[in-house]
């Protein structure tokens, strides 16, 4: 009987090491740290942020040098900007020259902070205690903002509102976050993968098929309308797949907000591709694409 073992190639090991140390080193000199692979791409980037910035939604966002922007979802805070002061980039695993930064002086840096960070003695560790909310209470709390949320649809304050719950997991003690960041990519080939740590605000991991804004040679902008959600069972034809009156209804709600918001810059000339059924992991969306030529 033969068996095969799945490894991991050395040019992936070789990444995952990298950005192993870039997050001890992070955590230990209290810096800032980005880890990201565009979708359908090859390239993955690291950053460390010596300094990290207040951003302001007000600002004008591609003024800014090369980095990763972290910004809550309240339009009354403030985001966080971090400036690639050490850049690496990968390519299929391997660490590769970049014309914004990336050069030999970085993996002398790291090297040599390495070293450094070796040597101070690692404090014990810590265990974080898990969230603990009793049923009730979590499902009383709900419910009420469920109520909260039909009130605000019924006065004609929203149109769809998505309530939402956490729920709080132990992390297992074989964790690893760079060897994650690899699997994330591995399984979600179309969507933005991205890590960022900040002392303020601790260790954020994540995987999104939904693009906000994007730019194709400087002269096409494009967005998408992302929203209706169901299970993907493998092989299935997409052309066969079945969307309710409700998941049609979310989707071109969101297309709609889309195009009111080009009417406000008096944007006439667009052009509009969809709604399509798309796989994002093991679910199926709705999607529709919209590009202008700038």
């Amino acid at each position: 009987m033969e068996h095969s073992v799945q490894t991991t190639p050395s040019s992936i090991v070789q990444q995952e090491e990298i950005i192993r140390q870039l997050d001890v080193i992070a955590k230990a000199r209290q810096c800032g740290m980005a880890v990201w692979r565009l979708p359908n791409d090859n390239n993955t980037y690291a950053i460390i942020a010596e300094n990290r910035s207040p951003f302001s939604i007000k600002q004008a966002f591609e003024e800014l040098p090369f980095g990763f922007l972290f910004h809550p979802f309240s339009r009354k805070q403030d985001g966080i900007f971090l400036k690639a002061d050490k850049l690496f980039r990968f390519s299929e695993g391997k660490p590769a020259a970049d014309e914004a930064g990336m050069d030999r002086n970085n993996l002398d840096w790291l090297a040599d902070t390495w070293k450094e960070v070796s040597r101070v003695p690692k404090p014990s560790a810590q265990k974080h205690p898990s969230a603990t909310i009793s049923r009730n209470e979590s499902s009383a709390a709900y419910i009420a903002l469920v109520n909260r949320c039909l009130s605000a649809i019924e006065s004609g304050q929203f149109e769809k509102v998505v309530p939402s719950r956490f729920k709080a997991v132990p992390l297992p003690d074989q964790f690893d976050i760079s060897h994650s960041i690899t699997r994330l990519s591995e399984t979600y080939p179309n969507a933005l993968i991205s890590y960022v740590y900040t002392p303020e605000h601790g260790s954020w991991l994540g995987a999104t098929p939904e693009i906000l804004v994007s730019v194709e040679n400087k002269s096409v902008f494009k967005t998408v309308a992302l929203a209706g959600t169901q299970s993907y069972t493998p092989g299935a034809n997409l052309r066969q797949a079945a969307w309710t009156q409700k998941e049609i209804e979310e989707q071109a709600l969101v297309s709609r907000y889309i195009i009111n918001c080009f009417k406000k810059i008096r944007l006439r000339e667009f052009e509009e591709h969809g709604p399509k059924t798309i796989i994002a992991g093991n679910l199926l969306h709705l999607k529709t694409d919209f590009s202008v030529d700038m």
